[in-house]
């Protein structure tokens, strides 16, 4: 290849790049070998959350330009309201204007709301009032399951680091953002998973993790909180089976998103709320069909205003109010959705592109994502030197892949259909849908002699019953059966002539013969 294009060497990535001339394949690193994995980047430039670029692709080119011209208008009378803008057009208020009701529309569902507007004409908004949306949860189902068995496990996505918990029975999961590897920081994280069980009414009471947990669960033993390890070279499946299916969320959200490298804020999010989305439905094999793991622990139901309007990764405009407010200080701030506030009033949690901090503001606008915003969040990313695409490893740094098939954690085919559902948790080495061995020994089959298979088969000219005889299991047919057709082979030969008529020796009486 090196004689055909030239190669250059990332050292901070630990990639070969080979230059095509239109565009720069990477071989990354896996093990001993550098490998080039297509389907990564590929599915990168696939977005589902708007982008300028793709509402372009949904309208002629002739379409766009009249939009982008009625943009301008809009700009060049003084960015009016959108009503004012579109009742100016209808009533011929502007002479030889070009632009018409429809182009505007179109300008809408290209680049959305005008920011420059929202940016310069929001005000302040009431504050939403708060309102205590727990639900009841019956007393009885609580007190059944006041004891909890917590699965830990630790996983590392793009080299940050998380605590994945899941509860048994409960099914309630939790993956937390570790800020090192001392056991103070994986304490402090368990501590805080702690205090949501107990706010919902339990009480963990045994920690089920693997041999490299020990350092870090002394203190917790003397809590009075059992630990349970796993034997060496051995793990917790109900853990395992967690980290996977976060891993599998995680991935779907970062596949629909348009950015190639993902700041740690994103990152720090996207791993978060895949645990917290995965409590929003009944779990399968749980102990109610009807509520779910947030329903049973946090005891709130779901908002579509507050939880579910705005998904992680779409470009927001957040609405600011500066004080003093006789200032010329933007009233929205370039923003990307991170996730939504816990708080009763509700809120959102975002990425301030210019100081990517984190804030939370009350209200947002979405805006569809421009080539400008791409390009500032892939920055913020290379600046915290953060890999390209979505890696998620283990503890000890070894990547996590698809097809790596974990001794003890059964692949669910049915995790995979069309609802996603997760698979029960079962013991390990047994299968709800499999049948036992011992029915299939059992079972009886009637084999069918080989009479049977002579008196059954059409026979053709020069065909003698030996020929029907098992090529696979010579001799099956015992000695008695052979002396009995030859001698009504011999008998056969005596009988008279029949004409073509005749039916062939052995054939019963009444046969077709084809």
């Amino acid at each position: 290849m090196r004689d055909k294009y030239p190669i250059s060497y990332n050292q901070e990535q630990d990639a070969f790049i080979v230059h095509l001339g239109d565009k720069d394949v990477e071989f990354e690193r896996i093990g001993k070998l550098y490998v080039h994995r297509p389907f990564e980047k590929e599915s990168a430039e696939v977005a589902l959350v708007n982008t300028v670029e793709e509402n372009s692709k949904l309208f002629t080119e002739r379409q766009v330009s009249r939009a982008k011209k009625a943009r301008d208008l809009y700009h060049a009378i003084g960015t009016p309201s959108l009503h004012d803008f579109k009742a100016a057009i209808r009533m011929n208020m502007i002479k030889d204007n070009p632009v018409t009701i429809q182009d505007v529309t179109i300008t809408e569902k290209i680049f959305g709301p005008d920011i420059g507007a929202l940016k310069g004409k929001m005000t302040c908004r009431k504050p939403a009032p708060v309102v205590d949306d727990q639900i009841d949860i019956p007393k009885e189902l609580v007190d059944t399951q006041y004891t909890v068995v917590l699965c830990i496990d630790s996983m590392k996505v793009n080299g940050l680091y998380f605590l994945a918990t899941i509860s048994k029975e409960l099914f309630y999961r939790t993956a937390q953002h570790l800020g090192g590897q001392s056991s103070e920081v994986y304490l402090e994280a368990l501590r805080n998973v702690f205090r949501i069980y107990h706010a919902g009414g339990f009480r963990v009471h045994e920690i089920r993790c693997n041999n490299e947990f020990r350092p870090f669960m002394e203190p917790l033993a003397d809590d009075g909180i059992y630990i349970n390890y796993a034997n060496p070279q051995e793990h917790v499946p109900e853990a395992k089976r967690n980290i996977r299916v976060i891993k599998e969320r995680v991935r779907a959200m970062f596949h629909r998103l348009p950015y190639k490298m993902l700041p740690k804020l994103l990152v720090k999010a996207l791993v978060s709320k895949a645990a917290k989305k995965l409590n929003f439905f009944p779990a399968k094999g749980g102990i109610s069909p009807y509520y779910s793991p947030r329903m049973l622990v946090d005891q709130r139901a779901l908002d579509y205003s507050k939880h579910c309007k705005y998904s992680t990764g779409a470009y927001i405009l957040a609405h600011n109010e500066p004080n003093p407010s006789n200032t010329q200080v933007s009233r929205a701030l370039d923003c990307i959705y991170l996730r939504y506030s816990d708080s009763h009033q509700g809120g959102h949690e975002l990425l301030h592109l210019p100081t990517n901090q984190r804030i939370t503001h009350r209200y947002v606008t979405p805006i569809p994502i421009t080539p400008a915003i791409l390009r500032q969040v892939e920055a913020i990313a290379r600046d915290e030197k953060m890999p390209s695409g979505l890696k998620v490893a283990n503890r000890t740094g070894r990547i996590r892949y698809d097809s790596a098939w974990i001794a003890g954690v059964d692949y669910a085919d049915d995790e995979f259909e069309e609802e996603f559902e997760d698979e029960t948790f079962l013991p390990q080495g047994e299968d709800k849908d499999e049948e036992s061995d011992d029915e299939w020994d059992n079972e009886e089959y009637d084999e069918m002699d080989p009479e049977e298979i002579y008196r059954l088969a059409p026979l053709e000219e020069g065909v003698e019953a030996e020929d029907f005889q098992n090529e696979d299991d010579p001799g099956e047919i015992d000695s008695e059966t052979k002396d009995q057709g030859h001698q009504e082979d011999d008998n056969n030969e005596d009988a008279p002539d029949d004409g073509d008529d005749a039916l062939p020796a052995g054939v019963p009486e009444g046969a077709t013969v084809t």
